[in-house]
């Protein structure tokens, strides 16, 4: 019978040209069947093809009836004809879309279970170590994947994650055709030829695709499939300063001070913080001052005048803030060495966040409010 023909169709993996086609014999009709992503299932976009001419005074229509797996729509069969289909008609069109659903959740599980193994092979080989080389290089061509060369991984940090087909899409588009990419909740990951240098563009064109605002970091060059590991390693060191220093995207190579700031250990760095600019820091804390600001951006441009407009004040303000500056820190803020560990010691700061004393002065400065300055 035609309805044990339809699923056992399905069952034996026949597709749903070949589903249509047997509906069309026994309904004696045209008959589409078309899934509603067929991307998705490996195929191209399929179009409605037209039915045989109707006669001299009669109308062609066709009826659709919605193929759904899993209570969600997946696509639809178009039944064409003069007549509206009998209900004996109708009962094997709804046969017709169920092995159709049968058809569909088979391929999307196929897909699924590809996806997954693609990136359980990836994942490993970005963060595995003492991996072989020939081995990864023989799995990357059964998935199809051309990772010689130079490469870089990529790390975005996403509010929302893409979807799979946008994922890909901006990954080609911007990365280069031999990219690969996937999801890691909602960080998107991606290996992509070193000379690509798209960060930019690939921020630009996952937030296009629904990924909300997105810092994007790339980390060193990884010169053989072995040595993306330290290039996932370093994207991972990346893409935390770059959260720290409010960066929307940036690379390894440009992150050489920052890099070389962080190589020390924290405490060490706490210190060095609270030896130079401990007490402007505890000083702003306490009466929610500007004066770190202030410094920050005087040795920034080396230049009190140009400081005061760059910060909106009067020139005798800035004059008496630096003034106040160096009298809280015993520093003279026209001596180099000086002016260098001052600025080495912000963006120390900055980096490795307060240190205890820093933090306690915070509190006891909340606890007394009411004071104020007249320099702020």
């Amino acid at each position: 019978m035609i309805r044990e023909r339809l699923t056992g169709i399905a069952l034996a993996g026949g597709g749903l040209e070949e589903i249509a086609r047997t509906l069309a014999g026994a309904l004696d009709r045209s008959v589409e069947v078309v899934a509603d992503d067929a991307l998705v299932l490996g195929g191209s976009p399929q179009t409605p093809a037209e039915d045989t001419p109707a006669a001299p005074g009669r109308r062609t229509v066709r009826w659709e009836f919605p193929v759904t797996v899993a209570g969600v729509r997946r696509g639809h069969v178009l039944v064409g004809g003069q007549d509206e289909p009998s209900l004996a008609q109708r009962r094997l069109v709804r046969q017709a879309c169920f092995a159709a659903g049968m058809h569909i959740a088979q391929a999307l599980a196929s897909i699924e279970l590809d996806r997954r193994l693609r990136v359980v092979f990836l994942e490993e080989l970005v963060t595995a170590t003492s991996l072989d080389a020939d081995a990864l290089e023989q799995r990357a061509r059964l998935f199809g994947w051309d990772l010689g060369g130079t490469s870089t991984v990529l790390l975005a940090a996403c509010t929302t994650a893409p979807s799979e087909r946008s994922l890909q899409s901006a990954a080609r588009r911007t990365l280069g055709a031999t990219a690969v990419a996937w999801l890691r909740g909602t960080q998107v990951v991606a290996i992509a030829p070193a000379h690509a240098r798209a960060e930019e563009a690939f921020r630009e064109a996952l937030e296009r695709a629904g990924a909300g605002p997105t810092v994007v970091a790339s980390g060193c060059p990884a010169p053989t499939l072995t040595a993306l590991p330290g290039s996932h390693a370093t994207a991972q060191e990346v893409l935390h300063i770059a959260g720290v220093t409010h960066r929307s995207t940036t690379r390894y190579a440009d992150l050489g001070f920052e890099r070389l700031v962080l190589s020390l250990p924290p405490d060490r760095l706490r210190d060095f913080v609270e030896d130079q600019v401990g007490p402007l820091l505890r000083h702003d804390l306490q009466v929610d001052g500007d004066l770190c600001r202030t410094l920050e951006v005087f040795l920034g441009l080396g230049n009190a005048a140009e400081a005061a407009r760059r910060l909106f004040v009067h020139y005798n303000t800035m004059k008496h803030r630096l003034q106040r500056i160096g009298e809280l820190l015993g520093a003279d803020l026209h001596d180099p060495r000086t002016r260098t560990a001052l600025a080495l010691a912000l963006e120390a700061h900055r980096l490795v966040g307060p240190s205890p004393a820093t933090g306690a002065a915070a509190g006891d400065g909340r606890r007394g409010q009411g004071r104020s300055s007249a320099l702020e």
